[in-house]
């Protein structure tokens, strides 16, 4: 299609010479911080296998479901660089109106290709096409290296999360570098040219701008504009993670807050300002986005989008049978309320393994089991006050597991599809299996140092 080879002998010729120039870049950038900041010996290893199963990816997601999003996507961002060169200003008019896609869409000449309708008529995967457009330009057309030129951006943002976990909790440096660098489902839908990789990103660069700007103070202008860029990915591809995204982390610095004042009676006397200071802070900065959010800009608004989405996934003749159903619900908060449970079980398990059908949904089922099990072992071997009391303790767990929550509910709720759902979980799936594993890490903590101090006073009496 309109010149465009997929896979090509091309490809594996120059692929060999980008990946070296990622390595030799990366590992340089590693000896330079390593001496002061040792959670960088996982900076090379973290973007070469996020590179690699990006290149995975891209070839097994072209044979596998013979095209689909990603390379429609590349065929866009073709179609934009060739455009550059027969129409300059109609390109750069196209790269900065990103909500005139199907005005757009005249500009190109078909027979040198353009962007697939559906696409235009989007302006989030409208905006995928334009981000990846220089990756197109400077990988010489090659839809593979146009895939490690993406992987190599979300991971920037995927390591400023792995930063922020890493300075609370250095000592679990091992098992957070698995969470959020090495989860199998994150490295392998979250390497291709698709949104979720580019939403987890953003997501990463707002955790740590807010980390950076309010907690540690440090760097402001330059944090802030890290903060504005990630919420301009996030706002860009889908929209409605900043609604999951805001509750948690003002709660995450409320808590911050609270946890500073070390004058118990001062802290019990201005909890109840910093909650309703909080709380208006919230509304304040959401109705402040509304019109930037359009149809999420409004409770109303999401709800009614969301009960839109499930009834559309459902249908069998554009979606396939490989769904679920939680039922229909009203597009408000008495309807939505009995749902809860249901949609966040499904946002964080589903496709259960029972439940999986082809190749790509029992890998992901037995990822679910795992997770479930995990989430089991913390209720009943930690114990549920004790497994709160620990996310409660530590303001950046709090926020982590509460975008969790609201995140599994929002995609599980409205997804009803499992193959869109292992896509869209994505970005909570670092948040949630961090939180995981340094709860379960603290708890084997506190058991080895009573089992120590047990057996120190028994040597002692002896």
């Amino acid at each position: 299609m309109y010149g465009i080879k997929f896979i090509s002998v091309f490809d594996f010729v120059i692929l060999p010479f980008y990946v070296l120039f990622f390595y030799l870049i990366a590992r340089n950038k590693q000896k330079k911080m390593i001496e002061t900041r040792p959670e960088y010996k996982y900076y090379t290893s973290g973007l070469m296998v996020r590179i690699f199963v990006g290149v995975f990816f891209s070839i097994f997601y072209y044979l596998y479901y013979e095209g689909g999003d990603m390379t429609d996507y590349f065929i866009g961002g073709f179609a934009l660089k060739n455009l550059m060169f027969y129409a300059p200003k109609k390109f750069f008019y196209a790269m900065s109106h990103g909500d005139e896609g199907l005005f757009i869409l005249s500009f190109f000449d078909y027979s040198k290709g353009a962007p697939p309708f559906y696409m235009m008529d989007d302006p989030e995967t409208f905006f995928i096409m334009r981000l990846i457009t220089p990756f197109v330009l400077i990988s010489f057309s090659s839809y593979i290296v146009t895939s490690v030129f993406t992987a190599w951006f979300a991971f920037i943002g995927i390591w400023k999360l792995f930063l922020v976990f890493y300075h609370y909790f250095p000592k679990y440096e091992k098992v957070l570098a698995f969470s959020i660098l090495f989860f199998p489902s994150v490295l392998f839908w979250g390497s291709g040219i698709m949104k979720d990789p580019v939403t987890l990103a953003g997501a990463g660069w707002y955790t740590y701008a807010v980390y950076m700007i309010f907690i540690k103070k440090e760097k402001i202008f330059k944090n802030i504009l890290g903060l504005v860029f990630g919420v301009f990915l996030i706002m860009s591809t889908k929209p409605f993670v900043i609604i999951a995204l805001m509750p948690g982390s003002l709660i995450w610095l409320m808590f911050y807050r609270i946890k500073s004042i070390k004058n118990k009676i001062i802290r019990f006397l201005i909890t109840p300002v910093l909650i309703v200071g909080f709380f208006w802070l919230g509304s304040f900065i959401l109705s402040s986005l509304s019109e930037s959010l359009g149809e999420y800009g409004s409770l109303e608004g999401t709800l009614q989008k969301a009960a839109i989405t499930q009834q559309d996934l459902l249908r069998e003749e554009a979606y396939g049978s490989n769904n679920y159903n939680i039922g229909t619900f009203e597009p408000t908060l008495q309807g939505v309320a009995p749902k809860i449970p249901a949609s966040i079980m499904a946002g964080l398990f589903r496709p259960y393994l029972w439940e999986a059908n082809n190749f790509v949904m029992i890998i992901s089922g037995m990822e679910n089991m795992l997770l479930l099990l995990m989430v089991f072992y913390c209720f009943f071997r930690v114990g549920i006050i004790r497994f709160f009391s620990i996310i409660f303790g530590e303001p950046i767990l709090l926020f982590s597991f509460v975008f969790a929550l609201f995140f599994s509910f929002s995609i599980g709720l409205a997804t009803a599809n499992f193959g869109a759902l292992v896509r869209y979980k994505i970005p909570l799936l670092p948040f949630f299996v961090a939180t995981l594993f340094v709860t379960i890490n603290k708890v084997r903590e506190v058991h080895k140092l009573k089992m120590s101090e047990k057996e120190t006073q028994k040597n002692i009496v002896n």
